[in-house]
């Protein structure tokens, strides 16, 4: 330690556990150290042992790495060390991946880069959305799962949101390479890992969102978005407005092909600062009714129809059309009987 030197306590340390392995690379950029050479010589020997650990244990070495920042520093190193291709066997294929001219970086350097872009987003949001720092800094601290922050998971989003770039990679008849849906693909990628992993459901569920919809709000978002629209999006996204718009800025900010501008990643990051305006806008304003009033008060079954109604009257409420309770039930009787 007082060389500054990480050295295996025996030949048969990765033997005995093959976790410490995880543990390692962790231990090492925690602490500031170098790899003896016999240590990462059976690193990178002993790399397949570690699809022997059950998916808890991999999770709490995982877990823990996730909680500190330079994640791209330690994940970078998973492909020196032989350990990508065991531990996260859908991001092998992405490492040399070409991209088109939106993208200066092959799809692993990219997806290291978004890494290193959101450590700094994390770190100090105030760079890009100054307004609403401290409440981005209160919301990622929130628990997903065995008392650790949304902010860990958020980087493990980050590691897999272009996964699914390998099986969508098309050429059109000019040559210029495409990506259709591949935040599709990436989610299904995300979920064998947390299934392998065995992560909890709302950890399951947070990764599905915001690996599967970090492309909804520049797809799906007009540049000139009216507040209706923008209404529309932050009830689509949800809890995870807040965590796509990190993603998907840090996403934005590691993207610097010829094809993609300064001027366009600002205007991208002043649509999310509106988004952010009415998701934390409505967080502030209770809704006028609920489900239970819906059946209680308009014998409306239980079902998704509910939720489908309570949407559109949370919208025209957040648009000052509605001001009162008996406002409310009116309007989603009205919509209840077109709807019929």
């Amino acid at each position: 330690l007082s060389r500054g030197i990480l050295r295996e306590c025996s030949n048969e340390s990765f033997l005995m556990d093959p976790v410490r392995l995880m543990r390692a690379m962790r231990f090492r950029h925690l602490l500031g150290l170098e790899y003896e050479e016999r240590t990462l010589n059976h690193m990178r020997k002993y790399a397949p042992l570690v699809t022997k650990v059950p998916g808890e244990r991999i999770t709490v070495e995982l877990v823990e790495t996730l909680l500190y920042p330079e994640t791209a520093r330690i994940f970078a190193e998973l492909e020196s060390t032989g350990l990508l291709q065991y531990v996260f066997p859908d991001l092998t294929e992405t490492v040399g991946l070409e991209q088109n001219a939106y993208h200066h970086l092959d799809v692993w350097s990219h997806t290291l880069l978004t890494l290193e872009k959101l450590d700094d987003l994390l770190q100090d949001p105030g760079k890009a959305f100054p307004r609403h720092a401290e409440r981005i800094e209160e919301h990622m601290q929130q628990t997903l799962q065995d008392l650790q922050p949304r902010s860990s998971f958020l980087r493990l989003a980050a590691l897999y949101h272009d996964t699914g770039k390998v099986k969508t990679l098309t050429r059109d008849d000019s040559g210029r390479i495409h990506f259709y849906s591949h935040q599709k693909y990436s989610q299904d990628a995300v979920l064998r890992l947390a299934e392998r992993l065995r992560l909890s459901r709302r950890a399951t569920d947070y990764l599905a969102c915001t690996v599967g919809r970090h492309m909804d709000i520049g797809i799906t978002l007009p540049e000139h978005a009216s507040e209706r629209q923008r209404r529309k999006m932050v009830t689509r996204l949800g809890e995870e407005l807040v965590d796509v718009v990190l993603l998907s800025t840090a996403d934005r900010l590691a993207t610097q092909g010829p094809l993609n501008t300064p001027e366009e990643r600002e205007a991208y990051i002043a649509t999310c600062d509106l988004l952010l305006d009415a998701y934390f806008r409505e967080k502030d304003v209770a809704p006028l009714i609920g489900g239970r009033d819906l059946m209680r008060e308009l014998g409306l079954a239980e079902g998704p129809a509910i939720g489908e109604i309570l949407k559109e009257v949370r919208i025209a409420q957040l648009e000052g059309a509605l001001k009162t309770r008996e406002e409310a039930l009116r309007f989603a009787a009205d919509l209840i009987r077109f709807g019929d």
